[in-house]
């Protein structure tokens, strides 16, 4: 099992985008209700989706390479 969740864990450090991450670990960690999650991931991912690492995150998958992301982890996310 453990090895299993560090493969995932080293795809999910090397291809994800991390501002989106950093929404995903937020809302793992807040004390909030089913409601409220949805709320606030929706709320992110809306703000995420204006970025420019949205769309180099589908230029890469198109492109079949690594995306090349420039935002940083607390970008455009605010608090959960």
């Amino acid at each position: 099992m453990l090895p299993a969740a560090l493969a995932l864990a080293r795809e999910v450090a090397a291809e994800a985008n991390p501002a989106s991450v950093a929404v995903s670990k937020r809302l793992v960690w807040a004390d909030l209700d089913l409601d409220a999650v949805e709320r606030e991931e929706t709320r992110a991912h809306l703000a995420l989706l204006g970025t420019d690492d949205a769309l180099e995150g589908a230029a890469a998958w198109r492109e079949r390479r690594a995306p090349d992301w420039r935002g940083k982890a607390g970008d455009h996310t605010g608090p959960a």
